[in-house]
């Protein structure tokens, strides 16, 4: 098994996944008829008791459980009207049944009173039922079957369910139900949730463009619901297809615009299709020039990720020329997006960093005086009163809950005019920090030295009339770290590089740009810290820092843990592992919650190096104290609610990370420690946590590993494959012996999980080595996969 642990497992599994032992399975057809009688007509005791040995049973107990609803039925009349069959021998029927079971259910249950209709479609709408997958289309169309009768709510559930039902047949009919629906007039909740989950589906692309053009005529307002499915045909938006919508200013069609333009982004770049990125945004910026956002996005993804210098110098010119404000946000982007382009093209990018500040002067001088007064807190809070007083006028009234979580953020961000304040900051606290970088990397490390004091001299301005007491601590230091076109992006995105920056750049200079990275970061944690020691944990064999004894603790930031998963990345475990120690060793006994919580994030980095690196010692060390946190966070929500502002998302929170912990745990005993029997001890716990589809193909991973390879295959039956699952997907198939649909899932997942060939290496290198894939050794196609590019 892979050692990369999922961060999203989720759920209890045991209970309806796994199918009980069918120890009583030689059991004859009278004794099972009893139980069924027992079950329908017993006395409490002996329904409760039949009920476990029919479910125990688990097949030969379906037959007589259908004959029996059956029957029931029979005894009442087929109306619509007809009293309701009894609801537990339905849903017991339904618990049992098969997928192959879906016609002659439907036929018996389709046209019952509401109640039974709803159970029905329920059913329909589950995935983990036994054979879904080879009942896919049956089970759609009966769905769609109520989409068309517009069976009140359970026209509603079915066509959300259809989201689930990724073929032709799903996004056919739900294409045409709209169509009809449209055309009628039909209900808009209903048309709303079939346009929701045609929008989902991957099979709708053949039928996108058109109904979209029906609904632009005859339904416009249904445009933000049908918007999603363009993420899947990024040919067609880059052709111009939705140019109109990038002007429209409708909030739900803007946000839903927004959205898709984020989701396809978020796609390309992960694919590194960076030129394409460029295309999509230059072509909004032509079609809507008055959206300075479009110029800006166009130049960073040329600058940051496409790495082709005419690219950059286009967007760059299209962006200063419309940056005419100079002393707006924009303009100081414009400025460190050509500094960047400069070092990246060899050149001083000082001029443009200088530029960049200059830039951030006139707003900041403004801002910087007003906030020193000590008025921005009384304000906001005068502020905000007024707002909510108005507010409250309005139905519905804000619940006294929502009051209080709106003033806290309200005061966080010291009112309208704060916000305008820290943004103004924040901006300028990135410009210095950005310029700091670059000084260090020409060899000028005393003008860097003056640009750090000169970042925390803002950060001091920004938190002079900061209340700690109410409104916790700020992260104006933070978000300066991470905003666009400051340091993280400029150390991670432009200098590290990816494999699109290959194709323009030879080896020898994208290496000497990710050592100017590497320079970079460390200039960042040496030169913060040296300014703001209470903020910044020291690296390894640093000098050490003023006292801090008595002083409030503060929050760290991870700019020293930000640096150690970028020497991951690069490839350099030791250092990386190596740092993580020290900073565990240093929060120790932090008691700040955020510094736990940094603590906790650390170890679980530093256990995932060490498995990596076959360090068992060191990574169980790690991985123990990462559960006893949350183990102990755990504990204390359950018995604490009350400490919590939402202690079901807190449990829920600690939860997940425990889980994660488990599957961490069991990786290292089964691939480090060859402790199968311990492996799947924690895999149990980790399921009494969460369920999700990673956690059950993990646990079928252990099921075929048994030899229960039944079993393993009905559990992956139970889930729809998708990207955080082809490793573990091709493990379980591989220890099956099914090699065609191991290799297969293993191409996948080299294909979709590692977005560059040092990863897609470090994976291949990984699988080589995997004893679950040991039934492909030799298998040319194996060999070629795993084959160091």
């Amino acid at each position: 098994m892979h050692a990369i642990v999922v961060a999203m497992v989720a759920g209890v599994f045991f209970g309806g996944c796994v199918r009980a032992p069918r120890a009583q399975s030689g059991a004859t057809e009278r004794t099972i008829e009893e139980f069924v009688r027992s079950f329908a007509g017993g006395v409490p005791e002996d329904r409760k008791s039949a009920e476990a040995a029919l479910r125990a049973l688990g097949a030969p107990a379906v037959e007589p459980m259908l004959r029996l609803l059956e029957q029931r039925l029979e005894s009442s009349s087929g109306d619509r009207g007809a009293p309701r069959v009894d609801p537990r021998i339905v849903d017991f029927a339904l618990e049992l049944a098969p997928a192959s079971a879906g016609e002659r259910l439907v036929a018996l249950l389709g046209e019952r009173d509401e109640a039974t209709r709803g159970r029905l479609v329920s059913w329909l709408a589950r995935r983990d039922v036994e054979g879904v997958r080879d009942f896919e289309t049956p089970r759609a169309m009966a769905l769609l079957d109520f989409v068309r009768r517009e069976d009140g709510d359970q026209a509603l559930v079915a066509a959300r369910a259809l989201a689930k039902y990724d073929i032709d047949v799903a996004a056919k009919g739900l294409a045409a139900e709209i169509g009809r629906l449209v055309d009628a007039g039909g209900h808009r909740d209903l048309l709303l949730a079939c346009a929701r989950s045609f929008a989902e589906l991957r099979a709708a692309g053949p039928y996108v463009d058109a109904l979209f053009s029906d609904c632009e005529r005859d339904a416009p307002w249904l445009a933000p619901a049908l918007l999603p499915a363009f993420r899947r045909l990024a040919d067609r938006v880059l052709e111009g297809r939705i140019d109109r919508l990038s002007r429209s200013r409708a909030p739900a069609v803007h946000a839903a615009f927004e959205q898709l333009v984020v989701d396809l982004d978020r796609d390309l770049f992960a694919a590194q299709e960076h030129a394409r990125r460029v295309t999509l945004f230059e072509r909004f910026r032509d079609f809507d020039p008055g959206n300075l956002e479009w110029a800006v996005r166009a130049a960073h993804a040329a600058v940051m990720d496409a790495g082709d210098d005419r690219k950059c110098a286009l967007a760059l010119a299209e962006l200063e020329h419309r940056a005419s404000d100079h002393a707006s946000d924009v303009a100081i982007e414009s400025s460190l997006l050509n500094a960047v382009a400069s070092y990246l093209r060899g050149e001083n990018p000082m001029s443009f960093v200088r530029e960049a500040l200059q830039r951030s002067d006139s707003s900041w001088s403004d801002d910087a005086s007003s906030g020193e007064s000590g008025t921005f807190f009384g304000a906001a809070e005068v502020e905000f009163q007024y707002q909510n007083s108005w507010r409250s006028q309005l139905e519905p009234a804000l619940g006294e809950d929502e009051v209080v979580l709106r003033h806290r953020r309200f005061v966080r961000e010291g009112g309208i005019a704060g916000r305008a304040f820290r943004a103004h900051g924040r901006r300028r606290v990135s410009v210095l920090l950005v310029g700091a970088i670059f000084y260090v990397l020409e060899g000028n490390d005393p003008e860097a030295a003056r640009w750090f004091r000169e970042a925390r001299d803002v950060v001091q301005s920004l938190e002079s009339d900061w209340d700690f007491a109410a409104a916790g601590e700020p992260g104006d230091l933070e978000a300066a770290l991470t905003m666009r076109c400051g340091p993280y992006d400029v150390l991670e995105r432009a200098l590290e590089g990816n494999e699109s920056m290959k194709v323009h750049m030879d080896a020898n200079a994208l290496e000497a740009h990710r050592r100017a990275a590497r320079r970079g970061y460390r200039a960042l944690v040496e030169g913060l810290w040296s300014v703001m020691p209470e903020r910044v944990l020291p690296l390894p064999g640093m000098a050490p820092g003023p006292s801090l004894e008595g002083a409030r603790e503060r929050a760290y930031l991870d700019v020293t843990g930000a640096y150690a998963r970028f020497l991951h990345r690069l490839g350099d475990e030791a250092e990386a592992s190596t740092i993580l120690a020290s900073l565990i060793e240093d929060l120790d006994h932090a008691g700040l919650w955020s510094n736990r919580r940094a603590w906790a994030g650390y170890l679980f980095d530093h256990a995932g190096i060490e498995i990596d690196r076959r360090n068992a010692a060191s990574a169980k060390a790690s991985l123990q104290k990462f559960l006893e946190h949350y183990e102990e966070s755990l504990r204390d929500v359950r018995q604490s609610p009350e400490r919590y502002v939402d202690a079901r998302a807190a449990e829920s929170f600690f939860a997940s990370r425990l889980a994660t912990g488990h599957i961490s745990m069991a990786v290292l005993h089964n691939v480090v420690l060859g402790q199968l029997d311990v492996a799947r001890e924690h895999c149990r716990k980790a399921y009494a946590l969460e369920d999700n589809p990673f956690n059950r193909v993990l646990y079928s991973c252990y099921l075929a590993r048994d030899k229960k390879y039944e079993e393993a295959a009905a559990l992956l039956e139970t889930v729809d494959a998708s990207p955080p699952l082809y490793y573990n997907m091709a493990c379980t198939y591989a220890l099956s012996g099914k090699k065609s649909e191991a290799l297969e899932y293993l191409a996948l997942d080299l294909t979709w999980n590692h977005a560059t060939e040092k990863a897609r290496n470090r994976q291949r290198e990984w699988a080589a080595k995997d004893h679950d894939l040991e039934s492909l050794r030799g298998d040319a196609r194996f060999e070629e996969l795993i084959r160091p590019r």
